[in-house]
């Protein structure tokens, strides 16, 4: 019974490492990211975004069980929490939302534990924790003399929290998802562009839309959805680059754009046309079939110029509202006076980012709307937001985030720094007329996901440059030794050419005796580091030496025989002689004449440079 339970088990495991995979290639498919789009639209066009964020956090929890390794599919969702809801308000939202949002921080925490008790994974801060601490810093000193509120408090403490923790769990878990930001980037246009086709065919009267400018999108900031279609615009050339399927991509693109005209956003639809006509020409010059691109770029045409002459009234009234707002402040000016006398009211830690303005809740000035009793504050300008609530100290210790920002992006520039350095400053320029994503947590969420792509695609350049450059310091090394060799070889020559050159003068008998005793000395330290077959050869040298010592052998001549032995490798003996006779200098060259078969290198290395250092010592003695 025991055998068969645990087959069973042995079976479900193996059934569950089978379809894991399969689950993990689905949630991180490009399909699931189409039907979380369509859910997403379809329930807020309904009104009913409960069933839509229900099962969210339901595909949450499954991306964090499936994928592990890379919870990359978490990213569509996160990204798109603002135009999921239709509204904040209610009892009952405020119930359900808070449920469904302590759900996924539960969620989020056990992943986090799990990744580092039971799998013992190690995190870093970020190369950006310090600038995000003194921008916390500054926001949480925002108001403190004067307009100081601990609700206000708190919130910002948490805001800044959550804005650093996006970036710390992209940075330590997310791996390799340039190419799918960008698809999400896309994706989120996606539902952007479908909530405003639902908007306009709720109102019915195109004309009154286009006047009244009534179209909201998800939770009712059009601005800033205009913000991130850009993003989805740049995302769509950036995925074009040297993509064959490219004419797709700008296909796509062009319909961001008529969809941010619909925005009445007019530093968007600027900013849009810019970058469309940047990179237009940049994907073009990379692609791969310019027949096919030039082919689909002209039948755009034909559409658009067909779809102007069907619609040709609602064009004409479109294009009228441009062309008679123009350039104006639109009520910003008189916003602006009463930010600029705020700050002035309290310029070292500011007001806060909440007004209780009496002029402020009566609707006087644009962006500034009664919540029961107090306002947010929007400047609609990013330095004059930054001075207004949190004063000069909030804005110096906020400005050095921005600064490394871009920093970071420049560093190892490439086509994905480009699409980021794009996105940054579309966003910085529409947060100079318009309300500033930057003080937004859902609004600021792409830039940080940036940040974290932007700080990993230089920390894996830095390790491909540091391992290309060890092969080079190899070589450096190897190179170094080959030529100290080189240096030893040509040494030993001249070292034996000198010593056989010199001539030898006649010793007495207490330096022959102390001669011969540094002989023995040195033949018992060569005996210890020659190799195996020069071992066995030497008894058989002795007793040859023997034999010629006992054959009228001068002293001389026995010292000359060890040198000659070491040199050559092989035994010689001498006649013998009544009169002493001279030094005999061995002919053939001694590097050459050597018998003996060396198994290692290094041993023959040693070998010679023992025999260099004994020749030096019997020199000295002499």
């Amino acid at each position: 019974m025991t055998e068969i339970a645990v087959n069973k088990n042995t079976n479900k495991n193996s059934t569950f490492s089978n379809l894991k995979p399969k689950i993990a290639n689905a949630l991180n498919s490009v399909w699931m990211m189409v039907v979380i789009s369509l859910l997403i639209a379809g329930c807020w066009g309904i009104n009913f975004p409960y069933v839509s964020i229900g099962f969210l956090v339901l595909y949450e929890i499954a991306v964090f069980v499936f994928c592990p390794e890379n919870p990359k599919a978490t990213l569509l969702p996160l990204l798109s929490v603002s135009y999921m809801i239709n509204s904040i308000f209610g009892v009952f939202n405020w119930i359900y939302y808070g449920t469904c949002i302590g759900i996924f921080i539960i969620t989020v925490v056990t992943y986090v534990l799990l990744q580092k008790f039971k799998y013992k994974k190690t995190f870093v801060k970020g190369k950006m924790f310090w600038f995000f601490v003194l921008s916390a810093l500054g926001n949480c000193l925002a108001g403190i003399i004067g307009h100081f509120g601990w609700l206000e408090f708190i919130i910002t403490v948490a805001l800044s929290i959550i804005v650093y923790g996006i970036y710390w769990f992209c940075l330590n878990f997310i791996k390799d998802y340039k190419k799918y930001l960008a698809q999400c980037f896309i994706f989120l246009a996606v539902i952007i562009t479908l909530q405003l086709v639902i908007a306009y065919v709720k109102i019915g009267d195109f004309a009154y839309a286009i006047q009244n400018k009534v179209v909201r999108v998800g939770t009712g900031e059009i601005n800033t959805a205009a913000i991130f279609m850009l993003s989805g615009l740049c995302a769509c050339f950036y995925l074009a680059l040297k993509n064959k399927f490219d004419y797709l991509f700008v296909l796509l693109a062009i319909v961001f754009d008529i969809a941010i005209y619909f925005t009445f956003s007019r530093i968007a639809l600027l900013l849009a046309g810019i970058i469309s006509l940047v990179y237009f020409f940049v994907v073009f010059r990379y692609s791969s079939n310019k027949k096919l691109f030039l082919i689909c770029l002209a039948i755009a045409i034909v559409a658009l110029t067909t779809l102007v002459i069907v619609f040709y009234d609602k064009v004409v009234n479109l294009l009228s509202y441009y062309i008679n707002l123009g350039f104006k402040p639109n009520g910003r000016k008189s916003l602006w006076t009463w930010c600029w006398e705020q700050f002035k009211s309290s310029p070292i830690f500011g007001i806060g980012y909440i007004t209780r303005d009496p002029q402020a809740l009566a609707g006087a000035y644009p962006g500034l709307t009664d919540l029961g009793g107090f306002s947010l504050v929007n400047c609609h300008n990013f330095f004059l937001h930054y001075l207004t609530c949190t004063g000069i100290v909030g804005f110096v210790l906020n400005i050095p985030l921005y600064v490394k920002k871009y920093m970071m992006t420049f560093k190892n520039f490439n086509h994905f720094k480009f699409f980021a350095l794009v996105n940054f400053i579309a966003i910085f320029v529409s947060a100079l007329f318009d309300s500033s994503p930057n003080m937004s947590i859902f609004n600021i969420t792409p830039v940080l996901l940036l940040f974290a792509c932007i700080e990993q695609d230089n920390n894996q350049i830095d390790l491909e440059k540091e391992k290309s450059n060890k092969p080079e310091f190899e070589k450096l090394n190897k190179k170094v030794t080959k030529q100290e060799e080189t240096q030893t070889t040509q040494e030993e020559p001249a070292v034996k050419e000198t010593k056989e050159k010199e001539p030898k003068p006649k010793k007495s008998k207490d330096k022959k005796n102390k001669d011969s005793k540094d002989l023995k000395e040195d033949k018992t330290e060569v005996k210890v580091e020659e190799p195996k077959e020069q071992k066995e050869e030497k008894p058989k040298k002795s007793s040859t030496k023997n034999q010629s010592s006992k054959n009228t052998a001068t002293n001389e001549e026995k010292e000359t025989k060890p040198k000659t032995k070491k040199a050559t490798g092989t035994r010689k003996t001498s006649k013998p002689s009544s009169t002493p006779a001279k030094p005999k200098v061995d002919e053939t060259p001694k590097a050459k004449s050597s018998n003996v078969n060396y198994d290692d290198d290094t041993e023959a290395k040693k070998l010679t440079r023992k025999i260099i250092e004994l020749s030096r010592r019997n020199n000295r003695n002499y």
